[in-house]
């Protein structure tokens, strides 16, 4: 979404078949029509923050799962001529945040590219902690780098109900870091887990008047409706940011 009206599509790379995923980048590019790319996460097998993301078997030949994945996730966003490519910090089950954020810092030595935007993470995914919550937390992770920031507000508010500090004050944060993309859903009941939810559910929770008074602040920055559903309720959704954006 940009300025209530669709300006692009979000793809989520899920690597693997390397054939299959240049066709489809081949058939998408020749539609004109723009796209960001969300590379693959731990939940793919690409978890930049955790030891076993760098000891994986080899894959294909190509060296760790990650090296390929993330070769393959650039080789999509060329094909695409995708402006940013959104990538997680990861979850970590073993050591402290700043040991998550030492193993992150080897895949940024490895991996960067100025269309990089990094997404902040709720504080927990299943129980595992998530790197990547808070605006002091992604400007160490993102410094000597080229990363961007996506700015997730459903993931934001997860992590101001888990961390018990205001929403507002943790996204007014955000003015002082790079931001280029917005992913907007609203969370589960209670805030701590992000669901994806519509902008229109009644059991959802986001607080939508602060969201949209940055949304609006913020013209030139687009914002991605994250949904995994059909298109019916897809565009549903764009009526209601569209009618939100405009203050009804």
């Amino acid at each position: 979404m940009h300025d209530g009206v669709i300006s692009h599509l979000h793809i989520l790379f899920i690597p693997g078949q390397a054939r299959d995923n240049r066709e489809t980048a081949d058939f998408i590019s020749s539609t004109d029509v723009p796209v960001t790319l969300h590379a693959p996460y731990h939940v793919h097998g690409v978890n930049p923050c955790e030891e076993w993301t760098f000891q994986a078997p080899a894959w294909f030949g190509k060296g760790s799962f990650t090296d390929y994945a993330m070769a393959e996730t650039l080789e999509a966003a060329d094909r695409l001529d995708a402006p940013l490519v959104v990538v997680h910090a990861g979850t970590f089950t073993t050591g402290t945040p700043d040991s998550a954020i030492e193993r992150f810092s080897t895949f940024t030595d490895r991996w960067s590219d100025p269309r990089f935007v990094l997404e902040n993470l709720p504080v927990t995914f299943r129980g595992a902690r998530m790197l990547g919550n808070t605006v002091a937390e992604l400007a160490v992770l993102t410094s000597g780098t080229q990363f961007g920031i996506c700015l997730d507000f459903s993931h934001l508010y997860c992590s101001s109900v888990s961390l018990i500090l205001p929403f507002e004050d943790m996204l007014s944060g955000f003015g002082h870091l790079p931001v280029k993309y917005h992913h907007l859903t609203k969370s589960g009941p209670g805030g701590e887990k992000d669901e994806h939810r519509g902008l229109d559910d009644p059991h959802g929770e986001l607080p939508l008047k602060e969201v949209f008074r940055w949304i609006r602040a913020r013209p030139d920055v687009p914002t991605t409706l994250e949904y995994k559903k059909g298109g019916a309720y897809n565009r549903r959704q764009a009526e209601i940011f569209t009618a939100l954006l405009q203050g009804a």
